[in-house]
């Protein structure tokens, strides 16, 4: 019956050869049926998709759940955000902010007793199906260890030639070439990123480090063996998927000659529209004058008036030379971004 829609769901469609001939095929001859194709590959992205569906597609990124959805899953409901940081359901949020932190937000592993074991099979899942196979990876032993040293770069400066030298010490002797081509086979997967420095030179741009971010904490800390620690870095990342769920933010970080580091810059257009800093605490005086200068810094290059700290859970503002610098903690930001 033609007068009603039909809803076909494809899942992991792309790794079918000319799979998406049979598609345009579908979608030409029935114009009552509904396509939704979903695949944990870059090449489903509308950038990358084929000339025979160019045109008739809307590409969509699906990321784990947001902190608002995770608590949802939890059976955690908040009413109003009003004066939530000083209310007794704090404790309640932020007890859950701890499991989100520590152990990511795949809707499987949230509602689920076994998340290590679940988190290091969605590793070897995305590390032998999405990657190893489809690029046909032959020095897997490399591509492992290269792997592993990437993910547990999250949050830090990432450079080629450092973890060349690194395998070479164990044995392994890759190029660089070799492993930017294997960085980018990560990113297609959606596993890691890379955020450039911001500069008004693009020689700047390709030439100094980039930053890394994980999809998830908790399938890091599957591959690294490592939870409930470096929360400092646990807490920038998820600063960052949560900036990365929105397409129209451009991400970088912010350095000087100085030393001086400021962790997010946002261009919306041509505009720098914010500036971020994540700090695990700012109870240390000298870490707290420390972060507060490269904000303040950044903020007099880029001519703004106002940028934000995010700490793990303190609240407050500091005005430093006529600039406001909002502190708050990362789960509030969190919930306040997601609109409640």
């Amino acid at each position: 019956d033609k007068s009603h829609p039909v809803y076909l769901f494809f899942d992991e469609i792309q790794n079918i050869p000319y799979w998406d001939k049979s598609v345009r095929r579908i979608f030409d001859r029935e114009p009552n049926v509904k396509l939704a194709i979903t695949g944990s590959s870059s090449k489903l992205l509308a950038s990358e998709i084929s000339t025979a569906l160019r045109g008739r597609t809307l590409s969509y990124y699906i990321s784990p759940l947001s902190f608002k959805e995770f608590l949802r899953f939890k059976n955690v409901e908040i009413q109003t955000l009003d004066n939530i940081y000083y209310s007794p359901e704090k404790n309640k949020i932020l007890n859950a902010f701890n499991e989100y932190l520590d152990f990511g937000s795949f809707p499987q592993v949230v509602l689920s007793e076994k998340k290590i074991q679940i988190l290091q099979e969605y590793y070897r899942a995305i590390f032998y199906r999405d990657i190893v196979e489809r690029y046909q990876i032959r020095q897997i032993k490399i591509f492992e260890n290269f792997l592993k040293l990437v993910v547990q770069s999250m949050a830090g400066r990432f450079s080629y030639g450092k973890i060349a030298d690194t395998l070479k010490s164990i044995g392994h002797k890759v190029s660089k070439s070799t492993l930017i081509e294997y960085m980018a086979q990560i990113e297609s997967a959606f596993l890691a990123f890379q955020v450039p420095i911001y500069s008004y030179s693009v020689k700047d741009q390709l030439q100094y480090p980039r930053k890394i971010y994980v999809i998830d904490n908790g399938l890091r800390n599957a591959i690294t063996f490592r939870f409930s620690s470096d929360r400092g870095h646990l807490l920038e990342n998820l600063v960052f998927n949560h900036l990365h769920r929105q397409p129209a933010n451009e991400i970088y970080y912010w350095a000087n000659k100085n030393g001086q580091e400021v962790d997010f810059v946002i261009k919306k257009g041509t505009h720098i529209t914010q500036l971020i800093q994540v700090c695990e605490s700012l109870t240390d005086p000298k870490t707290k004058k420390r972060e507060l200068r490269a904000l303040v810094k950044a903020m007099d290059e880029f001519n703004l008036k106002s940028s934000l700290m995010l700490t793990y859970d303190e609240i407050g503002s500091e005005l430093v030379n006529n600039k406001q610098i909002t502190i708050k903690p990362v789960w509030l930001w969190l919930l306040e971004e997601d609109k409640f």
